[in-house]
């Protein structure tokens, strides 16, 4: 235990230890109820001017957004990510610190990346079964949106799902998974679209532009 402590205060292992703190410090308080566990979550929803079309054997429209998608941000509260991407971090960079027995700065930011990548796959398939939880929850929340409003947060096609966001209650809103229901509509960010059904195989839902 000695050598785990004294490598986690090691120059080298600092910045990680330092994050891993910060994640423990957050679920401490969220236990003794301070603070909730939706505090620093927030949704997927990056600006347009983000976007960066890529078109490659006639591939769509890619964006930052679809990145930070791919990575479960905003189907999972962001603490959780960021709990096991800084607990990820922390121990490959004792392992690899270990056995490198790299005491170099420069070589620790040259890390800094390589780590962060790897880390990020790992949290992505650890947080899958969260995924399937929280959208499971958020149905449950409420399965009386059908007819209603929403607003689309993320660009989506009859082929291509995106994200959209509705409001649930009073200061409440649920971001659901949809797919337009028509074949040549592309819903894009901003507009709004009726919701139409529920997928519950898939958990998506159908959407169409709403005119109004």
């Amino acid at each position: 235990m000695k050598e785990l402590i004294d490598a986690a205060f090691l120059v080298v292992n600092i910045p990680y230890t330092f994050l891993l703190f910060i994640t423990i410090g957050y679920w401490l308080i969220v236990a003794v109820g301070f603070l909730d566990t939706e505090f620093l979550d927030f949704d997927v929803d990056v600006d347009a001017d983000a976007d960066v079309d890529v078109n490659v054997d006639g591939a769509s429209n890619f964006s930052f957004a679809h990145v930070l998608h791919f990575f479960n941000f905003g189907e999972v509260p962001f603490m959780i990510i960021f709990s096991f991407l800084s607990l990820s971090m922390w121990t490959f960079s004792l392992i690899i610190n270990n056995l490198l027995n790299n005491y170099s700065w420069l070589i620790t930011l040259a890390l800094i990346i390589p780590i962060f990548i790897v880390c990020l796959f790992i949290t992505k398939y650890v947080t899958l079964p969260f995924v399937a939880i929280y959208n499971k929850m958020k149905h449950e929340e409420d399965t009386s949106v059908i007819d209603k409003i929403c607003e689309i947060t993320l660009q989506t096609t009859h082929h291509k799902k995106g994200q959209a966001k509705v409001v649930t209650g009073k200061n409440n809103h649920q971001l659901i998974n949809v797919l337009s229901i028509s074949e040549n509509t592309i819903l894009k960010k901003g507009e709004k679209a009726i919701i139409i059904e529920y997928n519950d195989e898939k958990n998506y839902y159908l959407i169409e532009r709403f005119i109004s």
